[in-house]
C-alpha cells in the first residue's frame, strides 16, 4: 500500500469498514498502531477512498472463532481516523489511528470483502458540578501520586497528563498504562459515564500506589540488609585478619572448626550430610552477634550429638518406652503415639526375623 497522510473530516457517517483490534484498546484522543494484515488494509483502502479516512475499531472477545464475526466483537469500541497508513516511520507496514469518540456496534452491514457495521457514537457528556471537581482533583492526586513513585516515566509525559483539562480524556489517557490488562482496558472503554470512568481510573491508580510502596519499602529493607550483612562481613574479615596479625586466638573460629569436626567424625546419613553442610557454611557466613548464629550453631551441634547408626542392642520394649516419654514430655499425646507405632512396628519386625533364623536351624 502506498503511503497516505489523514486529511480533516466532519461527522463520520453512521455505517463505516470495521477493523479487528486483537492486541490493542483504542481510546478517544489517543494515537494508537494497529496491524496492516489483508482485512484492516482492504478496510483502510475502502475508507481513504471515498475521502472520510474514518473507521471503527474494536476488540475481539474470547468467542470461538468459528462463530459469526458480529458475536465475536465486543459491542463498545471507537470511531477512528487514519493518521497514516503504509510504511510507518520505523520502516514497518501499519497503520497510525487516532481515536474520535467512542460508538456502540449496531448491525453487521457488510461481511466481504471486509466488514461493514452500523454503530451509534456515544460522546462523553460532561455536566460541571462541586461532585466532578472533587472527583477531579482526587483522580489527579491518586495519578500524580503513582508518577512520583515511578521514576521510569518521563517528565514529558508526566507533564502531558497533568496538562489534560477534560475528565473524559484524563480518564481515557491513563488507558495506555503498562499496569492495565486488556479487560481493565475494555472495561475502561465501556464506561460511558465520565464520573464513573474517572472513579475506576482513581480508585485504580490508588491500589497501583499501595502497591508501588510496599514493593519500595521491601526493595530498601532488602537493600539494607544486604549492605548490613556486606559491612559485617568485612569488617568481621578485617578484626580476624588483625587477630592473626597480633598473634591472638580467634575463639569463634576455634569453636567452629572443631563443629565442623565433629560433624564430619558423625556417621551421618547422606541426605542429613548434604543440609549439615550447607547449614555449616551458612553460619560461617552470620554474624556472630545475631540471634540466627546462635540458632543454627544449636541446631548444627544437636546434629553432631545425636547416636547416628548406633544402637543399644537391647530389646524393644513398647511399655517402657511409653513410660518414660511420659515421665520427660507432658503432654504432646499425638507424638508419643506416633514413637509408640513406630517402636512397635520395629518390634514386630524383630520379632518375625527372629522366628524366621530360628525355623531355619531347626532339622528337617
Amino acid at each position: 500500500m502506498s503511503e497516505y497522510t489523514a486529511k480533516e473530516t466532519g461527522r463520520a457517517p453512521s455505517i463505516l469498514p470495521l477493523i479487528v483490534t486483537d492486541e490493542v484498546v483504542v481510546f478517544p484522543q489517543a494515537i494508537a498502531r494497529l496491524p496492516l494484515d489483508e482485512d484492516a488494509h482492504l478496510a483502510a483502502n475502502a475508507s481513504m477512498a471515498d475521502g472520510r479516512y474514518v473507521l471503527l475499531a474494536t476488540r475481539r472477545t474470547d468467542a470461538d472463532t468459528d462463530t459469526p464475526l458480529a458475536l465475536q466483537l465486543h459491542r463498545v469500541g471507537v470511531v477512528a481516523r487514519i493518521e497514516q497508513a503504509g510504511k510507518l516511520p520505523d520502516g514497518s507496514d501499519g497503520l497510525l489511528v487516532r481515536g474520535l469518540v467512542r460508538a456502540l456496534l449496531d448491525e453487521q452491514i457488510q461481511s466481504t470483502p471486509f466488514p461493514r457495521f452500523a454503530y451509534t457514537e456515544r460522546p462523553d457528556v460532561v455536566e460541571s458540578s462541586p461532585e466532578l471537581d472533587e472527583l477531579i482533583t482526587e483522580t489527579r492526586g491518586a495519578i500524580d501520586a503513582v508518577l512520583d513513585l515511578r521514576h521510569d516515566v518521563p517528565q514529558d509525559i508526566r507533564n502531558f497528563v497533568r496538562s489534560i483539562e477534560h475528565p473524559g480524556h484524563l480518564a481515557d489517557t491513563t488507558g495506555y498504562a503498562p499496569e492495565y490488562t486488556f479487560q481493565e482496558r475494555q472495561e475502561l472503554l465501556e464506561t460511558f459515564d465520565v464520573m464513573s470512568r474517572l472513579r475506576k481510573v482513581r480508585d485504580f491508580y490508588r491500589k497501583q500506589y499501595t502497591l508501588l510502596e510496599v514493593q519500595q519499602r521491601l526493595r530498601r529493607e532488602v537493600q539494607d540488609g544486604a549492605e548490613k550483612q556486606q559491612r559485617e562481613f568485612f569488617l568481621r574479615q578485617q578484626m580476624r585478619a588483625i587477630q592473626k596479625e597480633l598473634g591472638e586466638d580467634d575463639a569463634e573460629s576455634a569453636a567452629l572448626d572443631d563443629l565442623r569436626e565433629k560433624l564430619a567424625a558423625a556417621t551421618l546419613p547422606e541426605t542429613v550430610r548434604k543440609e549439615a553442610d550447607r547449614e555449616m557454611n551458612r553460619l560461617e557466613r552470620i554474624n556472630s552477634a545475631s540471634p540466627e548464629y546462635q540458632m543454627v550453631r544449636t541446631y548444627l551441634e544437636w546434629i553432631a550429638e545425636l547416636p547416628w547408626n548406633k544402637t543399644t542392642g537391647s530389646a524393644i520394649d513398647v511399655q517402657y518406652a511409653g513410660e518414660v516419654l511420659d515421665a520427660d514430655h507432658y503432654g504432646l499425646d499425638k507424638i508419643k503415639e506416633r514413637i509408640l507405632e513406630h517402636l512397635a512396628v520395629k518390634q514386630r519386625l524383630q520379632s518375625l526375623a527372629e522366628d524366621a533364623n530360628q525355623r531355619t536351624r531347626e532339622p528337617i
